[in-house]
């Protein structure tokens, strides 16, 4: 367990350097399962992104005037990622990390990110792969791919792109929210 710990916490750090290389052009982030809300204070100091991090679990979650010390764009709402229609439209990109394991209701939450997302808008999820030697010694319930990959095409995501990352450890998943398409009249 303590192995996989240590792991754990270099993934993480090498995981926060990927997603913000992949999201260094967005503005308005989301991050979804934020926990103590430590990948949007280093979104925030790197890449001066605005961040709203949403979690339902109190644990380990900041107090905000600790996060308005840290960084003036973070801020951090401990809330059901299933009830976010404030954010509609307002979001560039949505990040979920290490998070899916925890969410009963994914499906519902993929619909709340697309519908955050202006058109365009980019999701990452990177998990641990469901099997990989991480996930098991962690004892964590982890979401198949497939299962990952037909809800967002469900909701209406497109550009759906899945590779494993971190010697297999990882499932990355990006994909965009795609414009709406507009018809053109004929004259």
């Amino acid at each position: 367990m303590k192995i996989a710990l240590k792991l754990h916490e270099k993934i993480k750090h090498r995981l926060f350097r990927r997603i913000g290389r992949e999201l260094r052009l967005a503005y308005r982030v989301l991050d979804i399962g934020c926990g103590d809300c430590e990948l949007a204070c280093y979104l925030a100091r790197a890449y001066d992104q605005q961040v709203v991090g949403i979690d339902i679990i109190s644990e380990g979650f900041p107090k905000y005037q600790d996060l308005g010390k840290i960084h003036r764009n973070i801020k951090c709402i401990r809330k059901d990622a299933v009830d976010i229609e404030f954010l509609y439209k307002a979001i560039d990109a949505v990040v979920m990390m290490m998070s899916l394991c925890r969410m009963e209701r994914l499906l519902t939450v993929l619909q709340q990110a697309y519908q955050s997302l202006t058109p365009g808008g980019e999701i990452v999820i990177a998990d641990y792969l469901n099997g990989s030697s991480v996930q098991k010694s962690l004892n964590k319930h982890c979401c198949e791919e497939k299962k990952i990959v037909e809800f967002l095409s469900k909701v209406g995501f497109g550009d759906i792109q899945t590779k494993l990352i971190e010697h297999k450890q990882i499932l990355w998943i990006t994909a965009n929210r795609v414009p709406a398409t507009t018809k053109i009249a004929n004259a």
